[in-house]
C-alpha cells in the first residue's frame, strides 16, 4: 500500500496536467453515485461529514471521507480534513491512502481553473480572489496555467491575511495586490473566484462588468452563498455536476426558491460542456458563472493520477 501525504501531493502537482486529467475524466464512463453529506450539529464548532465514492469496474474503486469545519480558521487550523482510499476493482485490496485535505484543495482549484479555461474570455488578464485560505493560495498557479493573468487582486475579511497571502505570491514572482473593497475591483477585473464558506453575498451583480467570468467555489450547502440574486440572473450559469448542484448549491437554490430563475437558467455542467452538448461562452460581453459543489469524479481522477505517478 502506498501512502501519499500532503507534502508528496504538493511536490508533484503539475498544474496543467492535473487540469487535463480532470477534463479527460468527463469524456469517459465512470460510476459516480451522489455524495452523502451529514451535518455535525455541535454547539461550539458545527461542521459536515462527506462521503464521496467513484469507481471503474476494471481498474480502481475510490472513496473520499472528509470533514469540513469552516470555523477552524478562527483557531488557525485547516477547515478540511480527510483521507482518500483507492482500492483495486479486481481484488478489493487497498492500493493507496491519500491525504484528503490536500487532494480536495487541488481538485477544487484545478476544476475551477478548468471551468475558467472553457468559460472566460481568452483575453482575460486580471483576476480578483475572494478569500485568503488554502484554496486561495493555489489559485494563481492553476489559473495562470490556462490564462495569462497579469494581476491578481486578493480580498479577505481580514485585510492582514490578504496582505500575507500577497507576500507569499510575490515571493513566487506573482503580481498580487491586497484590496479592501470588493465593489471597486469587481468592476474592472476579467475573472472573479470566490473561495469562502460565506452565508452572505459577497459578489453583487451590479458590480460585475460585461464579459466577466465568476467561479463560485467555496459555498457547499443550501444555506451558503457567495453571490446575490442579481448576479445569478445576470449570468450564463454552469455547474460542475447538475445532480449535486440542484441539491446543494445555495447560490442557485435560493433564487430558484424565490422564483427569480427557473432550472433552465442553469445551462449545463462539465459533462455537457466537455462532451460538446452545449456551448459555454457565446460572446465576449456575456457574464459566465461556474458553480462548484464538488464532484467525486474529480477526486477519483486526481487520486488515480497521483497513484500512477507514485508507482
Amino acid at each position: 500500500m502506498i501512502n501519499l501525504n500532503a507534502e508528496i501531493l504538493k511536490k508533484h502537482q503539475k498544474y496543467i496536467k492535473i487540469i487535463t486529467e480532470i477534463k479527460k475524466s468527463y469524456k469517459k464512463s465512470f460510476k459516480v453515485p451522489p455524495r452523502v453529506i451529514h451535518e455535525i450539529k455541535n454547539k461550539i464548532n458545527p461542521g459536515n461529514l462527506f462521503i464521496m465514492p467513484a469507481w471503474e469496474n476494471e481498474k480502481y474503486i475510490g472513496v473520499k471521507v472528509s470533514t469540513s469545519f469552516p470555523s477552524n480558521t478562527k483557531i488557525n487550523k485547516p477547515s478540511i480534513h480527510g483521507r482518500y482510499i483507492l482500492f483495486s476493482s479486481k481484488t478489493g485490496f487497498v492500493l493507496s491512502v491519500i491525504d484528503g485535505g490536500e487532494l480536495t484543495a487541488i481538485r477544487t482549484v484545478a476544476s475551477a481553473a478548468l471551468a475558467t479555461s472553457i468559460l472566460s474570455k481568452k483575453s482575460a488578464s486580471s483576476m480578483l480572489i475572494v478569500g485568503t485560505g488554502k484554496l486561495a493560495s493555489k489559485i494563481p498557479f492553476f489559473y495562470g496555467s490556462v490564462r495569462n493573468i497579469k494581476t491578481f487582486y486578493v480580498w479577505g475579511r481580514n485585510f492582514s491575511k490578504a496582505k500575507e497571502l500577497c507576500k507569499y505570491f510575490k515571493k513566487k514572482k506573482i503580481n498580487a495586490v491586497a484590496v479592501k473593497n470588493i465593489k471597486e475591483v469587481s468592476k474592472k477585473v476579467d475573472i472573479i473566484s470566490c473561495v469562502t464558506p460565506s452565508k452572505k453575498s459577497l459578489v453583487l451583480g451590479k458590480n460585475v462588468s460585461k464579459g466577466c467570468h465568476i467561479d463560485l467555489v467555496g459555498a457547499f450547502n443550501i444555506s451558503m452563498r457567495e453571490s446575490d440574486d442579481d448576479l445569478i440572473k445576470k449570468g450564463r450559469v454552469f455547474f460542475d455536476n447538475k445532480e449535486g448542484g440542484f441539491k446543494e448549491a445555495g447560490d442557485i437554490l435560493i433564487p430558484l426558491k424565490k422564483r427569480l430563475i427557473s432550472r433552465s437558467h442553469v445551462k449545463g455542467d462539465f459533462y455537457d460542456l466537455i462532451q460538446g452538448r452545449i456551448k459555454g461562452r457565446t460572446d465576449d460581453q456575456q457574464v459566465t458563472i461556474y458553480k462548484s459543489v464538488g464532484d467525486a469524479l474529480q477526486d477519483y481522477s486526481i487520486a488515480r493520477y497521483f497513484y500512477k505517478l507514485s508507482k
